[in-house]
């Protein structure tokens, strides 16, 4: 656990999760596929793909960057499934809360679900008669 520690605090990579979790603990690991997308700012999030893929950080809602903070805390188009799951309050409560509280990541795992299944709808070819 100690080396695992420093390897943690000295490493140039991850700054994002550690922002998050400053202390390597194995009780905190998660092993799901949308939610380690949301905490790692990864998969289909904005500032990901412009990072790997040069396309757009924007948000779909117009925002200019579409980052963890602003789906959990700002975006209008996950308003409705928010409301939901996160107190009435999480924009006052931090990150590590909301990802340590049950019925909150399940409602962030739906935000993630339905941004993949929207990433992976075919885009249709206005060229293509077949569309």
């Amino acid at each position: 656990m100690a080396e695992w520690q420093s390897r943690w605090l000295h490493s140039t990579k991850g700054r994002d999760v550690y922002e998050l979790y400053k202390e390597a603990k194995e009780n905190r690991i998660q092993g799901d596929f949308f939610l380690n997308q949301l905490i790692t700012g990864h998969g289909t999030i904005g500032i990901h793909q412009a990072r790997l893929f040069h396309k757009s950080p924007s948000c779909q809602c117009g925002h200019s960057t579409e980052d963890r903070h602003h789906i959990i805390y700002q975006c209008p188009l996950w308003n409705s499934i928010r409301s939901k799951p996160l107190p009435l309050n999480h924009s006052s409560i931090s990150m590590n809360l909301i990802f340590a509280n049950y019925k909150s990541k399940m409602g962030l795992i739906e935000i993630m679900k339905i941004k993949l299944q929207s990433a992976l709808q075919p885009i249709e070819d206005e060229d293509d008669p077949t569309h």
